[in-house]
């Protein structure tokens, strides 16, 4: 028994070591992240600041897109590998939103105004247009995780099923933007900003997120096999980096800066989600496993030789002794 529990505290001395696991600073870094956005949104004279066209230059546009499409494809990647067919089928269809987002957000980030031209003309309206179709596969992809049971596809093929419509959605999503990008509504105008509907899509996925919050929030009762806080942290980022970017007034300013690095940690933290659920807690079942045969192995040698009541050296170690010399 104790050491059971010696092997039980260290598995969960494992999945908190790291910084992203660490409850006060998960709760530290949403209220700092909260707390900046207030502050850049109602904060009085800050509005020259809010307004800097070049807070955001494309470089650093590149950079932050570049670091969110790798952790956008490790999810998927250490997801789809890690598959076993007694494993979870939400964790394919995670994978398969994340995927989505990578291909969607690399033509984001090449369509960016100030980008070498991809097929069609770089532009706002054309970044845009990626940039949201990206959010909003994504969040259906964590409503639908959050929502459906916990439990394994009921025939394994289905993974290749969810793979296939997924590169099928986005290849839609391409062929509409490059080929009828006249079928999109306008999402931004020069000199005026965001129009209605792109603020009415944003705001969709910020209510899709709550949803999700609320979800996970009951889910915690029933002790998923995941890690529900972790989640939670990321759904809280991912709300507060849609709300700066229905903040912006121009691709450049404050807001986008700050939304896109609230992007890149929220996906951080599904990474680690995906990381421990697939890689880290099996290995440390096993090592837990391993001790835990050993400490049996040893009781038994120990009953073999010893007297269970007195612990004295029995009749059976004494022939052992002698027998050995």
């Amino acid at each position: 028994m104790e050491h059971q529990a010696t092997g039980r505290g260290f598995a969960g001395m494992q999945l908190g070591q790291d910084l992203f696991g660490r409850r006060r600073f998960r709760i530290g870094l949403v209220l700092a992240c909260a707390v900046v956005y207030l502050l850049l949104k109602f904060l009085p004279g800050l509005d020259d600041l809010r307004r800097h066209a070049g807070l955001f230059p494309v470089s650093l546009h590149t950079v932050a897109e570049s670091f969110s499409i790798i952790v956008s494809v490790m999810v998927f990647a250490v997801s789809w590998h890690a598959y076993r067919p007694e494993r979870p089928g939400n964790f394919i269809i995670l994978a398969c939103g994340f995927l989505a987002a990578a291909l969607l957000d690399f033509t984001h980030m090449v369509s960016y105004q100030g980008m070498p031209d991809f097929i069609t003309e770089a532009s706002p309206q054309k970044a845009i247009s990626f940039w949201l179709a990206a959010r909003v596969i994504s969040a259906s992809a964590l409503l639908l995780v959050a929502f459906l049971p916990w439990r394994a596809f009921a025939d394994p093929s289905w993974r290749y099923a969810w793979l296939a419509g997924t590169l099928g959605l986005v290849g839609a999503v391409y062929a509409l933007q490059f080929f009828a990008p006249a079928l999109w509504p306008v999402f931004f105008v020069p000199g005026q900003g965001l129009t209605g509907i792109k603020l009415a899509i944003e705001a969709l996925v910020v209510l899709v997120m709550v949803v999700v919050m609320l979800r996970l929030l009951a889910s915690r009762a029933i002790n998923p096999p995941y890690d529900v806080d972790g989640m939670l942290v990321a759904s809280a980022l991912w709300i507060l980096s849609e709300l700066c970017l229905m903040s912006y007034e121009n691709v450049n300013d404050a807001f986008s800066l700050v939304g896109h690095v609230y992007k890149v940690l929220a996906y951080l933290f599904i990474y680690r989600l995906v990381f421990v659920a697939s890689v880290r807690e099996p290995y440390e079942r096993l090592a837990v496993e391993m001790a835990q045969k050993q400490a049996a192995e040893l009781q038994v040698e120990a009953l073999a030789f010893h007297d269970p009541l007195t612990g004295l050296a029995n009749k059976a170690l004494l022939r052992q002794r002698v027998g050995a010399y």
